[in-house]
C-alpha cells in the first residue's frame, strides 16, 4: 500500500444525478461544455450534499426530485478550476408527472440516452464509471 501524505482534501465538491427512465438516463450539456453529463453541480458553502443536489437540479431542470442513495464517489484534478473535485453521484427518483425545463443560462440541451451505447457518445470517464458500477444496483 502506498504510504498517504497527512493533507486535508481542499477542494470542489460536486453531486451529480443519476436519472434512469425507461431504460434511458438523463443526460445535460453545459453551455461551454460539448460532452454530456449528469445534471448536478458544486456544493456551496454550509450546503448539505442532498440539499446542494436538490437546489442545483431545480436550477437546471426544473424539477423537485427525491435523492437516494450514493451510488459513486470519486475524486479527480479539475484543470480548469486548478483544484481537487470530489465528486459524489446519487440515484434519483424523477416525479412521473415532471416536465424537464432546462436552464438556458447554464445547459445547451438535455437527453436521454441509453447507457449500452453511452461510449460512442461524448462524456465524462466519471458518467460511465457511475453506470459501469451501478449496472448491479
Amino acid at each position: 500500500m502506498q504510504e498517504k501524505r497527512e493533507e486535508h482534501f481542499v477542494g470542489l465538491v460536486a453531486q451529480k444525478a443519476v436519472i434512469e427512465k425507461e431504460g434511458k438516463v438523463l443526460f445535460v450539456r453545459n453551455l461551454n461544455d460539448p460532452r454530456w453529463d449528469f445534471p448536478g453541480g458544486r456544493l456551496h458553502i454550509d450546503e448539505l450534499p442532498e440539499d446542494g443536489l436538490q437546489r442545483e437540479l431545480h436550477e437546471e431542470i426544473g424539477c423537485t426530485c427525491e435523492v437516494g442513495n450514493v451510488v459513486y464517489v470519486n475524486q479527480y484534478f479539475h484543470s480548469a478550476a486548478g483544484k481537487s473535485c470530489l465528486f459524489i453521484n446519487y440515484w434519483v427518483q424523477l416525479p412521473t408527472d415532471a416536465t424537464i425545463q432546462i436552464a438556458p443560462d447554464e445547459l445547451s440541451e438535455y437527453a436521454w440516452l441509453d447507457p449500452a451505447n453511452l461510449s460512442q457518445e461524448e462524456t465524462f470517464q466519471n458518467c460511465i464509471d457511475t453506470l459501469r458500477i451501478s449496472a448491479g444496483k
